[in-house]
């Protein structure tokens, strides 16, 4: 399921993103 891996993939996703846009990420994406 997506809502019970999102902790995983937001993980993953932050690891990948760069310094900056794991900011972008988060405030559209998890939050």
């Amino acid at each position: 399921g997506r809502a019970m891996g999102r902790r995983s993939d937001v993980r993953k996703a932050f690891v990948s993103l760069k310094p900056g846009q794991e900011i972008n990420f988060v405030a559209g994406g998890a939050a």
